[in-house]
């Protein structure tokens, strides 16, 4: 079906700016009149109206001051101002600003309307609303100034455009006129200039939703208890606020719902972040606010089972930023993922069952060629509509900039459908004083089974150019940012897929991984015994060791056969001397109790099949221990995850994670019920990107914790006095947490208590 995708705002309708904007000096401040445009009231369209300004050359900039046309946000066909001024400066500038101000606009008193303007640059400034009782400036009535400063904006330098919308304005009676003006108040903080650029200045009604406001509850993001558009009761939090603490570097989750209104359908529902400012005015970009949809469609069982036929239910498991990116149908249990080709979208249906995948086109293969399933979600946050009664939770994470002084920063949220702000959501950030460590000797890592190519595909990997350089390079990245530094390369490295070799380690090395030890798989090791085998292994080993060592590669490990049992394990003994002669280690996923005669350097242990016994006896040997399949990729629990891959692996003393797999389709990867098993995937492949999961960020949590475990051992470390009592109370906390039964702990409690004892440690010297 061919369908055509836009986004109407149907509150506000755009006129084109083609008047320059004024510059006036108000008590040291710099003020910038700007074009409003009428709005539309309750969906309905009404005639817009333009204002003209006086031309730029009947101002009085001074000779610091420069106003000139730029390109506007988004390349709208607008006009913006720029304003350069060097500090110390303000003084040399003159005039009457009201006087000099937008032009008169008609408005109603007692009504609300928005005020919002996007800005790039560097500076900050106020936006303000006079109101007037006649087209006459001796006829002022009121000025907006909000007293606690929440129309005051400051914009950094980044480079990206900001929207800044002022508080919602009640008018006050005698108010049928206004003049908007823009006041700008210094230069950001650490900065010797002011440099803005304004752009798309709005001045709208805002929607009424009468009596009703749509409730905004905050939850918690890493929970295996999911919340779906219609369930009766949101865990909420005992809060209003949403808040983060995170160290340098760290990224760190957050979540709310919108819950939609009892008869009214919420159009265009749009959160919106701003910067985040300290309380001696240090800066949080807004950018580093990553909001997300956290989308529901039709999956198996959220827990990892065997699939029961033709079950589904739906569930929550995407974080898009387009929310219509993927569509479900009530009446076939079903979903629609919208492709993109260059002259037209339509949705397809990416549900069919194993009985019905012959229908599927392309489903010889189930690896379909970008051109072919062209996926790309949106570069930015898109509105969602919100039926009634109905529920959307969106996921926040806040990316914590790695130069970020100490301390509390707070900014909000805002929440509007259109131009209605019907809900400013506090933030609050305490960047705390210390660097987080990596666990020492632990191995974060997942089977990635992507194999680089010229031109990528969309599909389960397994498969020659399953990847291109840049889908590769984004999951590269990913996967750093979620905690996972040395994921296993898969390529055929006995043969001619031994030529992207080179090429993936500079694609990780880009990404920021280190390349010093290499998990490589795709080809095993082999089992066999004949002198030919074992020479070409070799001449393959020593191969892979010479493209690798450029790249500071100083140990590699080489995958035996995958789950192999004993009979097996003892036939590969040959190929694995060959590989140790080489250089190499072995590592495989396998019975512990199945290799203890063995040669095998790194066990990946599956799930709890293991016995303290087993761990004792391959701790002897100096043989490592990995963990997964506890449980495997593609469970919707984030805090299974959480547990079972953060905490958890401390408590049992393993070297490592590598659970299977980061992205594996038992068909195609988009569709969850045509293979025999549950698509095992962490995240989703797209043409030029990687989409996240809930389950993906409480895996990041995990390895967090880790991180946070590892900082507290090395300010343990840091004192000799066993005696002092920062020290003891750590290291009981640590006795403790080592044995207790984790599924029965507040994770989130425990992650505070960690952070509690590092300060204390940081304050006992």
């Amino acid at each position: 079906m061919d369908v055509t995708h836009f986004y109407p705002h149907p509150f506000r309708i755009w006129s084109k700016l083609y008047n320059m904007f004024i510059l006036n000096k108000l008590h040291f401040s710099l003020v910038l009149s700007a074009l409003c445009l009428w709005g539309v009231r309750q969906g309905l369209a009404v005639d817009s109206a333009e204002l003209t300004f006086l031309p730029v050359e009947h101002w009085n900039h001074g000779e610091h001051v420069t106003v000139e046309a730029t390109g506007g946000h988004n390349g709208h066909d607008c006009l913006s101002v720029k304003a350069k001024l060097p500090n110390g400066t303000m003084s040399e500038w003159h005039g009457n600003s009201r006087e000099n101000s937008s032009r008169f606009f008609p408005v109603e008193p007692n009504k609300p309307y928005s005020l919002s303007v996007w800005a790039k640059g560097s500076g900050c400034f106020w936006l303000h609303v006079w109101t007037y009782e006649k087209e006459a400036n001796n006829t002022f009535v009121y000025s907006s100034t909000h007293p606690e400063g929440l129309d005051r904006f400051t914009v950094v330098p980044d480079g990206e455009w900001h929207r800044c919308i002022s508080p919602t304005l009640v008018l006050p009676p005698r108010s049928n006129f206004i003049k908007i003006v823009l006041e700008i108040d210094g230069p950001a903080m650490g900065a010797g200039y002011i440099d803005l650029s304004f752009s798309d200045v709005s001045f709208d009604e805002t929607m009424s939703l009468g009596s009703e406001v749509p409730r905004v509850a905050v939850v918690t993001a890493i929970t295996d208890k999911l919340i779906t558009p219609s369930v009766e009761t949101i865990p909420a939090l005992d809060t209003d606020t949403l808040s983060f603490r995170a160290a340098h570097g760290e990224y760190a989750p957050a979540s709310f719902v919108v819950e939609g209104l009892a008869e009214k359908e919420l159009l265009a529902v749009l959160p919106t972040a701003e910067d985040l400012v300290s309380d001696n005015g240090h800066v949080i970009s807004a950018k580093a606010l990553d909001i997300k949809h956290v989308v529901t469609w039709y999956t198996g069982t959220p827990q990892q089972t065997p699939k029961q036929k033709h079950f589904r239910m739906l569930n929550p498991e995407l974080l898009l930023n387009d929310p219509n990116l993927v569509k479900t149908n009530e009446e076939d249990h079903g979903n629609y993922l919208r492709l993109d080709f260059p002259n037209r979208s339509f949705y397809s249906y990416i549900s069919a069952t194993m009985d019905e995948r012959d229908t599927i086109p392309y489903h010889e293969t189930f690896h379909l060629d970008i051109k072919d399933f062209p996926v790309r979600d949106s570069a930015s946050l898109k509105p969602v509509r919100i039926p009634p009664n109905e529920r959307r939770q969106f996921w926040v994470t806040l990316h914590v900039p790695s130069d970020a002084p100490a301390g509390v920063y707070r900014g909000k949220i805002r929440i509007s459908n259109g131009d209605n702000v019907f809900k400013e959501l506090p933030v609050t950030a305490e960047v705390l004083p210390f660097e987080l460590h990596t666990p020492e000797n632990y191995v974060s890592s997942i089977y990635y089974k992507g194999q680089l190519g010229p031109n990528g595909a969309i599909g389960a990997g397994n498969f020659a150019d399953s990847k291109n350089a840049t889908q590769y390079l984004a999951e590269m990245r990913n996967l750093m940012a979620h905690g996972v530094t040395n994921p296993p390369i898969f390529q055929w490295w006995k043969s001619d897929g031994v030529q992207y070799i080179e090429p993936c380690l500079k694609l990780r090395q880009e990404a920021g991984m280190s390349n010093r030890v290499l998990f490589l798989w795709g080809d095993n090791t082999g089992a066999s015994d004949k002198p030919e085998d074992l020479a070409k292994l070799k001449e393959s080993v020593e191969r892979v060791f010479a493209l690798a060592k450029p790249y500071g590669t100083e140990e590699i490990y080489f995958y035996g056969i995958d789950e192999a049992g004993g009979e097996v394990l003892a036939r590969e003994q040959a190929a694995w001397k060959v590989i140790h002669e080489a250089g190499g280690k072995i590592y495989v996923a396998a019975l512990i109790e199945n290799c203890h005669e063995t040669s095998l350097d790194t066990v990946v242990i599956a799930g709890d099949h293991f016995t303290a016994e087993d761990v004792a006896k391959a701790r002897a040997k100096g043989r490592k221990l990995f963990s997964y399949g506890n449980p495997q990729g593609g469970c919707i629990l984030p805090e299974t995850y959480r547990r079972n891959y953060g905490l958890l692996i401390w408590q049992r003393g393993f070297d490592g994670a590598m659970t299977h797999a980061y992205q594996c389709g038992y068909g195609h990867i988009w569709n969850d019920f045509d293979g025999v098993y549950y698509d095992e995937n962490m995240t989703y492949p797209t043409a030029d990107g990687v989409i996240d999961t809930i389950q993906w960020e409480g895996y990041r949590e995990g390895v967090d914790d880790l991180r946070y475990l590892a900082t507290l051992n090395a300010a343990l470390h840091r004192y000799a006095d066993a005696n002092h009592p920062a020290v003891q109370q750590a290291t009981a906390f640590l006795k403790e947490l080592k044995t207790a039964d984790l599924a029965k702990l507040d994770l989130d409690d425990v992650r505070r208590q960690m952070i509690t004892h590092i300060l204390k440690l940081g304050n006992a010297n």
